[in-house]
């Protein structure tokens, strides 16, 4: 050391001397940005998501409902089991693009209060038993039109993409995961 005598070797009580550290003051706000830059990270947490297997599912869902209700409501015949195709389609259509906002964006993170992966259990279910049911009825009363057969077989697909989708929900549930897939 040096014999500066304004830089102590030693303490009086004969030890080195502890140093100083000063910090900045914290914000006691758990909800602030973590850096100044929060917009990208919002924006690579959708990124993230909607890259994932989770959100990939989430936009076939979405695709898959949009052409079932463009077949089912481009056709000339005028069924009550067509309306009922595109009631559920709409419905799924709707409730498949709420969700997918609130796990790209993190909201379900927010409102803990939600059992979020049981949530999307049930959503997943019930969306598989209506599309089944709604495909079953118009296939049996679309009298062979090809438009209404097409909305079947996309309704079909649409109950495979929710099956998939449920099934990955219920390993996240077993593995005590997040409903998106992404650690909070």
């Amino acid at each position: 050391m040096t014999d500066d005598p304004t830089y102590p070797s030693t303490t009086p009580s004969g030890q080195p001397p502890m140093p100083t550290v000063t910090t900045a003051p914290t914000s006691r706000n758990p909800y602030a940005a973590q850096s100044p830059s929060s917009s990208t990270s919002v924006l690579g947490d959708v990124k993230n998501y909607v890259l994932s297997i989770f959100g990939i599912l989430k936009l076939v869902q979405l695709v898959l409902c949009l052409f079932g209700i463009i077949f089912a409501g481009a056709s000339q015949r005028d069924i009550a089991a067509g309306g009922f195709f595109i009631f559920v389609a709409v419905l799924f259509l709707i409730a498949t693009l709420a969700l997918f906002v609130i796990y790209a964006l993190h909201l379900h993170h927010k409102f803990d209060i939600i059992p979020w992966i049981i949530l999307e259990l049930v959503f997943n279910a019930v969306a598989i038993f209506l599309f089944f049911l709604a495909s079953i009825i118009l296939a049996v009363k679309c009298d062979g039109a090809a438009l209404l057969i097409m909305a079947v077989i996309i309704g079909f697909v649409t109950c495979i993409a929710y099956g998939g989708a449920g099934f990955l929900a219920f390993l996240e549930f077993r593995s005590g995961g997040d409903p998106a897939g992404i650690p909070a």
